[in-house]
């Protein structure tokens, strides 16, 4: 009995690398001890698996959590495996929501390099890139779900009736450039050693070929974190400079008391904070686009109105709460059963 115990343990702390081994060695013991039990054997096989089904969906699920962990730590050799599996994990969601959107009748393009080449200009030095941004290239290339010639807009719309192109975000279409014709900006108090602001993705309105604001991209340096901020560069020194609080608001609050009481300014400071909204790392991203939004965070987030009542000059309506549920059950197909990451 002891014995058998002892045997269910190790095969409990290999179920993550071998489930086909585990069902075998349990199978092994139990014939061992009732080399007879064939239907024993079988309803105990059958326990078995529904019993770790749960633990495996635990792991599974408990994942982002653990690659969370390991980029926080700033272990670069612990957090690369990790990263890996996230890298393989986003491959296979974005073939299923490739494949989705073809279903529905999505022109759909490639949403990775078929043949990714991690080539980078001599302006970078391969130290200076961040480990999720050197693996996503490393793995895919780039990684886009957007039509060259606006597709997608015009696919979106046919699907959402006349809101889709007038959406307060657009589409904000997945996209991630490759390596290769990046350039490296400098950036304001960084201390980049050489390194800069490397554009990776139009903004959100850009993707539609709508007017709109600066590129999103990622700053590399010579002391990278892990998983880099991507965001607009201003939005970057922005948060440069909040990194350290009690500094930024003693300068904020010394600014606004020249022409106020304190508390007056300290309310300024609180209300400041109250609208930061902190720009998000290349990983969140990445699970705020496929994950939550299959692709088109813009839809999900976005305020509709029609567009003949924008035709119309009610352009106030942009900032009304909308028919957004429109986009909610393609939303809900193409993230069903993705893996988390």
């Amino acid at each position: 009995h002891f014995s058998f115990k002892a045997r269910i343990n190790t095969m409990l702390e290999r179920v993550l690398t071998n489930e086909d081994a585990v069902r075998g060695d349990i199978g092994q013991s139990l014939l061992a001890f009732a080399p007879t039990g064939v239907a024993m054997l079988r309803r105990t096989s059958q326990r078995w698996a529904l019993a770790l089904e749960p633990l495996q969906t635990a792991l599974h699920e408990m994942f982002p959590k653990l690659l969370d962990l390991a980029l926080a730590r700033g272990d670069a050799a612990a957090a690369r495996p990790l990263v890996e599996e996230a890298m393989a994990r986003l491959g296979r969601n974005l073939a299923k929501i490739a494949a989705r959107l073809r279903e529905m009748g999505y022109r759909c393009p490639p949403a990775v390099d078929a043949a990714p080449r991690y080539e980078l200009p001599r302006s970078v030095d391969p130290a200076h890139v961040p480990l999720v941004l050197e693996t996503l290239w490393r793995t895919f290339g780039g990684v886009s779900l957007a039509d060259d010639s606006y597709g997608h807009v015009e696919f979106w719309d046919r699907k959402l009736g006349d809101r889709a192109c007038w959406a307060s975000n657009g589409t904000d279409v997945l996209w991630i450039d490759g390596p290769r014709f990046i350039r490296p900006r400098p950036v304001g108090r960084d201390g980049s050693g050489g390194g800069g602001f490397v554009e990776l993705a139009l903004d959100k309105l850009h993707k539609d070929d709508i007017s709109g604001g600066p590129p999103l991209g990622v700053v590399v340096h010579h002391d990278p974190p892990l998983d880099p901020l991507f965001c607009e560069q201003h939005k970057y020194e922005e948060a440069q400079k909040r990194a350290d609080k009690s500094e930024y608001d003693a300068n904020l609050l010394a600014y606004f008391m020249k022409d106020c009481s304190e508390e007056v300014a300290r309310r300024i400071v609180k209300d400041d904070w109250d609208k930061w909204e902190p720009p998000l790392t290349l990983i969140n991203y990445l699970r705020k686009s496929v994950l939550e939004a299959g692709g088109f965070p813009g839809l999900k987030d976005s305020k509709y109105i029609s567009k003949s009542l924008i035709e119309a000059g009610i352009f106030s309506g942009m900032n009304l709460s909308g028919d957004w549920e429109d986009f909610e059950p393609h939303r809900l197909e193409l993230i069903a059963d993705l893996e988390p990451f």
